[in-house]
């Protein structure tokens, strides 16, 4: 298939905003630490429920391939933010 389109050079920064995108992968899951009360209940899990707010930015890069039991271990080029 064809690349993602590149991202737009315009990059605001040091700007956290509340966001009602979903996390890439779903909900979080945040382990109970041992005599902590409630982890999952008192803490986002979502970064739309973060107080104030978040901030995140996209990188694009090559189609990488790998089974489950492989680990992508190399460095890319380098990429201007």
């Amino acid at each position: 298939g064809e690349p993602p389109p590149p991202p737009p050079r315009a990059v605001r920064r040091n700007v956290a905003l509340r966001t009602g995108a979903p996390n890439m992968n779903g909900e979080y899951l945040l382990s109970q630490t041992p005599g902590g009360k409630d982890t999952q209940r008192r803490f986002p899990a979502h970064y739309r429920d973060y107080p104030r707010g978040v901030e995140y930015f996209d990188v694009y890069s090559p189609k990488i391939s790998t089974l489950y039991s492989q680990v992508f271990w190399k460095g890319l080029e380098p990429v201007p933010l």
